[in-house]
């Protein structure tokens, strides 16, 4: 779910996010209710990490998934992980898995 890294802000409460965002097409498809305040929860609480800690974390999880660089790559995309390191972590990802 792309809207959480584009447009929400870790100030903001779940409530007032869903309000906002919940008849965009990516919001509505994505799953259930729990499901989306689950993610948004995690997504905060990393948000509010270290931008240091966030790529540590990053790293050491996409060391342990396993398959071809492509479904890696797929895995991390989808990652709330990937989400909240910030504007390098595209940089971040291509590094890390040319030392594969």
């Amino acid at each position: 779910m792309r809207l959480l890294a584009e447009k929400a802000d870790v100030k903001e409460y779940w409530f007032e996010f869903r309000r906002k965002y919940r008849k965009t097409p990516e919001f509505k498809h994505y799953g259930t209710e729990k499901l989306k305040e689950d993610l948004w929860r995690d997504w905060c609480a990393r948000k509010k990490m270290s931008r240091e800690k966030r790529e540590a974390e990053l790293l050491s999880w996409m060391r342990g998934v396993k398959g071809t660089k492509e479904e890696v790559v797929d895995k991390v995309y989808a990652d709330v992980r990937y989400w909240v390191v910030g504007d390098e972590k595209d940089d971040i990802v291509r590094d890390a898995l040319r030392g594969r």
